[in-house]
């Protein structure tokens, strides 16, 4: 049976590291796209309300005093809409995959500091 030499075995500890931490980004990354989702749904559904609502108020404009409750209700249904929007813009802005992008090249420079 023959043994690695020292450089493979660097090099295979170095790969199985890299392969850990990419398996925990794209964990991360799949939390991430589902939070964003399911904050977009939210969005959405309250949103629409929100718009239903609206056109609501505006029959009841036309009667006598109805509008004061139904615009707390378009008012309360928007700004949900609003903070569900903007966790999905938050969520999305993040950067995925910078630690293995980070650590990868990283790990290039120093790989070729050793051949050279």
């Amino acid at each position: 049976m023959s043994t690695r030499s020292p450089r493979m075995r660097g090099l295979l500890d170095l790969w199985a590291a890299h392969r850990e931490l990419s398996t925990l980004e794209w964990l991360e990354f799949q939390q991430t796209v589902r939070a964003a989702a399911l904050w977009a749904a939210c969005a959405t559904l309250l949103g629409m309300t929100g718009w239903l609502s609206l056109n609501a108020a505006l029959v009841f404009a036309l009667r006598e005093r109805p509008l004061h409750a139904v615009s707390a209700l378009v008012a309360t249904n928007l700004l949900g809409a609003l903070v569900a929007g903007l966790q999905v813009r938050r969520l999305l802005r993040r950067p995925f995959f910078e630690l293995t992008k980070r650590e990868a090249g990283h790990d290039v420079n120093r790989l070729f500091k050793l051949a050279s």
